[in-house]
C-alpha cells in the first residue's frame, strides 16, 4: 500500500470537500472520517503520513468551512 504524495493529498482534499455543500452533509462526512481514522489506527495498518494528514485536513477544512465545532462532530459520530 503506497502513501499519497503531498500533491495527491491536497488534490484529494479539494475533490472530497467539493462534494459537501450543507452542514448536515459535512457533519456526516466528518463523523465518517473520524471513524475511518480510528479504524486505521486500531487495525495495525502501516502508517501512511500523507494519507493520514489528508483525512485530518479534510476534517479540518469541513469544520472550518461549515463552522462545525469538534464536539458536534464527535456527538454525531455513527455507532459501530
Amino acid at each position: 500500500m503506497d502513501d499519497l504524495t503531498p500533491a495527491q493529498a491536497k488534490q484529494w482534499i479539494a475533490q472530497e470537500a467539493a462534494k459537501h455543500n450543507t452542514v448536515e452533509s459535512a457533519e456526516k462526512r466528518i463523523a465518517s472520517e473520524l471513524q475511518m481514522m480510528e479504524f486505521m489506527k486500531g487495525a495495525g495498518l502501516p502508517d501512511l503520513p500523507n494519507s493520514r494528514q489528508a483525512h485530518e485536513g479534510l476534517v479540518d477544512l469541513l469544520r472550518e468551512r461549515f463552522d462545525v465545532p469538534a464536539e458536534s462532530s464527535q456527538r454525531s459520530r455513527p455507532r459501530p
